[in-house]
């Protein structure tokens, strides 16, 4: 496990970001059972064993009120995705916080190559990267029952 998280210039954001073996015996505690629901943990551990190399889990991000729209975070987000040199990378998009002051978090990750996967029970929005692994990903044995996190289903 490599601990990716960094800060931006001058500390104006910060990424808690991890680059894990596909093999690793610790991956599941990467996953916190609050954050992935067991149904999404056992998919996203089963595609990974199959991929094998590393993943990328990231965590969270913030970015200072006072800098947001210059940059910061989307320079700080593709250094983590080309120096995990990871296989597929997984997040959850915490719309709660991150939709405040018109801030559209699912949009800022997909134009970085995120895909929007499902939601999970509490209106969140579960993404993977790169999009031809999010391809394979969205069709693999029991992704449909697992992906159905939400009464409207997994279109997010």
């Amino acid at each position: 496990m490599r601990d990716l998280g960094r800060y931006a210039a001058g500390g104006s954001a910060t990424i808690d970001a991890y680059a894990v073996d596909a093999h690793a015996e610790q991956l599941p505690n990467w996953m916190s059972s609050e954050r992935f629901p067991p149904k999404l943990q056992r998919l996203v551990l089963q595609s990974v064993l199959e991929m094998g190399g590393d993943i990328l889990i990231i965590k969270g991000m913030a970015v200072d009120e006072e800098v947001r729209g210059q940059g910061h975070g989307g320079a700080l987000l593709d250094a983590v995705l080309a120096e995990s040199e990871a296989q597929a990378g997984f997040l959850i998009a915490d719309l709660h916080e991150s939709q405040q002051d018109g801030f559209d978090v699912v949009r800022f990750y997909e134009s970085r190559g995120f895909v929007s996967v499902t939601r999970t029970e509490n209106g969140d929005v579960f993404m993977v990267w790169p999009e031809d692994f999010a391809e394979k990903f969205q069709h693999s044995p029991g992704a449909q029952e697992a992906l159905d996190l939400t009464a409207g289903g997994p279109s997010p």
